[in-house]
């Protein structure tokens, strides 16, 4: 029988199985069931059940799935933070999810220990290393262990998950999943990969961001190996002892092992079945170079944000943007005009609805949730509807550059700066035009390799962008390899 509570993933006919590799320590399914117990018997012993808000701030590590196991186990929302965020930011998050409970590591727990008469909701605080959670609790502490500990049942539909993210505004938003929202992009996630119990995914990504999180849950699913590291760096360093056979990463840490570690990436090439990036925008030319470097690997692009996964890209040509190559079944995903009309053909904003969305935003009303769910959640992304029906994937609303009522995507442009060699870097704004006759204009600010003048970046644009597209505005800083 399909599990239908995260907490089930530890299931018993994967017990002998390997889930989890970390610091030369290899745990089973059983193992890392025991271990989580400790955790939940920790809570319910000290009056923290179910739907109360536990926050998890550990490093990658055994610890952290521990602690996110044992808070499911009984029956309560784990809250994912970041533990290098500053103190105030962990005790705004605390307060604003009205946590009772908070394991953390010893660096942390002595950054805050002092501070917590500031979160009254906190009853309970478990210190944990990198390696396993420990035994240590704070406030009302009454002992730990696994001895006869009734756990109230949690169901599908209750949260299972508040991860906060701080969306376009900068403030931090709470996103509630619940088990069936986030079981539902697992599902979506095992099927599309073909994974099994037989692979092992390299993990050195934060597991408190949903990507790596999502990553993580997948594999356990199905019986597989997470090898979980502190840094890309150092999972690729022990990649030949581990033999993991996929792996994740995110733009910017591609593009720094593709051009400052391209030897060590390269040699994993025949260890690595499939090789996941996302978590941000990729451009051709890093998909070109890693291609390269791992010509034995599959590289797949997911979609999605903590709100929802919500299908696997596919790269076309030369395109810069990627068009939809599978969705998720049980989402319902619609490109949709601004008046809300559904588009037939041209672009407009990704709209989606169904089982996989999650269940809506921690201060919304319930009747505001209700709502979301019914009307579906407006993503704040921007897709064009060919003729033939095929959905491409253009960038945000909100950074797209309107230049006299044409559309400039900057990730587009972007890209073809970024195919000139000397140029290591690019971003693309907009501002103001300032002959105040197009509204807005294309500015690009650069980072080179050597000498590269102004006109040759210009010339560069013409041969591939559309006239308007063209950057009239070029800032130009040189890299500190060059300097050196």
């Amino acid at each position: 029988m399909a599990p239908t509570l995260l907490s089930e993933l530890l299931r018993q006919e994967q017990s002998r199985r390997t889930a989890i590799v970390s610091e030369g320590t290899a745990v089973t399914f059983r193992e890392l069931r025991k271990r989580s117990e400790s955790v939940s018997a920790a809570l319910a012993r000290n009056g923290v059940g179910t739907g109360e808000r536990v926050l998890v701030l550990l490093p990658n590590g055994l610890a952290f799935v521990e602690a996110i196991f044992g808070a499911w186990q009984a029956g309560c929302v784990v809250v994912p933070v970041d533990h290098r965020a500053p103190v105030a930011r962990i005790l705004h998050l605390a307060k604003d999810a009205s946590a009772s409970a908070m394991i953390c590591a010893e660096p942390i727990l002595g950054r805050v220990e002092s501070r917590l008469d500031e979160t009254p909701s906190v009853r309970l605080v478990i210190n944990g290393s990198s390696n396993g959670v420990g035994h240590e609790v704070y406030k009302v502490a009454t002992g730990v262990g696994t001895a006869d500990v009734e756990f109230s049942p949690a169901l599908a539909s209750d949260v299972a998950l508040l991860a906060y993210t701080s969306g376009t505004t900068g403030q931090p938003k709470g996103v509630m999943h619940s088990h069936d929202s986030l079981m539902s992009s697992l599902d979506f996630t095992v099927r599309h990969l073909g994974l099994d119990a037989d692979d092992r995914m390299l993990i050195a990504l934060p597991l408190w961001h949903l990507f790596a999180l999502r990553v993580l849950l997948a594999h356990l699913m199905v019986g597989a190996t997470a090898v979980i590291e502190h840094d890309i760096l150092a999972g690729i360093g022990r990649a030949l002892t581990t033999r993991p056979n996929a792996m994740i990463l995110v733009p910017a840490a591609g593009t720094m092992l593709a051009s400052e570690f391209a030897m060590p990436l390269a040699r994993l090439s025949p260890l690595l079945r499939r090789l996941s990036i996302g978590a941000a925008p990729i451009t051709t030319s890093l998909l070109d170079k890693l291609g390269k470097l791992l010509p034995e690997t599959h590289i797949d692009l997911p979609y999605g944000m903590t709100e929802c996964r919500i299908a696997y890209l596919e790269r076309i040509g030369e395109r810069h943007d990627r068009r939809f190559l599978a969705t998720d079944p049980e989402l319902e995903i619609s490109v949709v005009a601004p008046n809300g009309e559904p588009v037939e053909e041209g672009m407009g904003e990704i709209v989606i609805r169904g089982r996989g969305l999650m269940v809506g935003y921690w201060h919304n009303t319930a009747m505001e949730n209700h709502e979301l769910q019914r009307v579906g959640f407006r993503t704040g992304d921007l897709a064009e509807v060919t003729a033939g029906g095929d959905r491409f994937l253009l960038g945000r609303l909100d950074t797209v550059i309107d230049v006299g009522g044409e559309k400039v995507f900057p990730a587009e442009v972007e890209a073809v700066l970024l195919t000139h060699p000397q140029i290591a870097d690019a971003k693309v704004t907009a501002v103001p035009d300032p002959r105040g006759i197009r509204g807005e204009v294309v500015k690009a600010r650069v980072v080179i390799v050597g000498d590269l003048e102004r006109r040759d970046i210009d010339l560069h644009c013409r041969r591939y962008l559309e006239p308007f597209k063209i950057p009239a505005m070029i800032e130009v800083a040189v890299s500190d390899s060059s300097a050196r």
